[in-house]
C-alpha cells in the first residue's frame, strides 16, 4: 500500500511539473507569451512567497495598503542592498490570488527594472501580497535608479 501511495504521488508530481510546462509552451504558441523562459544573464537568482494571504489582506490599514500597491519603493517594506559584486532587491506586491509569477530583469541606461511576470491565465478577484527577492550579479557595483515592472501576459 506504501508503494502505491508513493507512486502515486511520484506520478502526480512529474504531472504537475509536466502540465506547468505545457501550459507555458501553449501560451507561447498563442502569442499571449513572449517571455522564452531565460531569465537575463545577470540575474543570479529570483524568488518569491505568499507574505499576506487572501485570508488576511483585509485585517491590513487601507493606507498600508496603498503603500504597498505604489509602484515606488518604500523603505518600510522594500530593501535595496549592494555588497561587493551583487545586489539584492526585495519589495512586496500586491498580486492575483490565482496567479503564477516568474522574475527577471531589463537594463535602460542607468535604471534596473526588476519585473514580475504573471505566467498565469486566470484571473480572480482576490489578491494576496507577495514579496519578490531578486540577486543580481553586479561586477562593477554600480548603483541603479530601480523600477519595478508589472508584466501581465
Amino acid at each position: 500500500m506504501k508503494v502505491l501511495i508513493l507512486l502515486f504521488l511520484t506520478i502526480s508530481l512529474f504531472s504537475c511539473e509536466n502540465k506547468k510546462q505545457k501550459d507555458l509552451l501553449a501560451l507561447m504558441n498563442e502569442g499571449i507569451l513572449n517571455y522564452d523562459g531565460k531569465k537575463h544573464k545577470q540575474l543570479i537568482s529570483f524568488r518569491s512567497f505568499t507574505a499576506v494571504s487572501n485570508d488576511n489582506i483585509n485585517d491590513l490599514p487601507e493606507n498600508e495598503l496603498d503603500d504597498i500597491r505604489s509602484e515606488s519603493f518604500k523603505s518600510k517594506y522594500d530593501t535595496v542592498k549592494y555588497l561587493n559584486d551583487t545586489l539584492y532587491i526585495s519589495y512586496v506586491e500586491c498580486v492575483n490570488n490565482c496567479g503564477t509569477y516568474q522574475g527577471d530583469i531589463e537594463f535602460h541606461n542607468d535604471t534596473l527594472f526588476v519585473k514580475v511576470l504573471d505566467l498565469s491565465r486566470i484571473a480572480c478577484i482576490s489578491e494576496r501580497i507577495d514579496r519578490f527577492i531578486y540577486k543580481v550579479y553586479n561586477p562593477k557595483n554600480l548603483h541603479y535608479k530601480i523600477s519595478r515592472k508589472y508584466v501581465k501576459m
